[in-house]
């Protein structure tokens, strides 16, 4: 992000420390309108939503950029909600 601020680009981050519901209409807003959409799947991705939102993004051909950190590379472990699952 700080590459973004140091090149006058302007964008949203859904990872605030306190999300609450009315954060839902920003964020669509946000999402509807960018010339390109920018995820991270790491092992601090929670859900499988923002997976499923990817491979969504990318089907409708709009601009995307998709990191994927390799899971293994941190833990044996991966985040589901608040707790820890080993991998399968």
């Amino acid at each position: 992000m700080p590459e973004l601020k140091k090149n006058c680009i302007t964008y949203y981050n859904p990872q605030v420390d306190n999300w609450g519901p009315e954060l839902i209409e920003l964020e669509s807003y946000a999402k509807q309108n960018s010339e390109v959409l920018f995820f991270v799947i790491d092992n601090q991705t929670r859900a499988i939503a923002s997976m499923i939102e990817v491979a969504f993004v990318a089907a409708s051909r709009r601009k995307l950029i998709l990191v994927i950190n390799d899971l293994d590379q941190w833990s044996e472990d991966i985040c589901v909600s608040d707790d820890l699952i080993p991998k399968e």
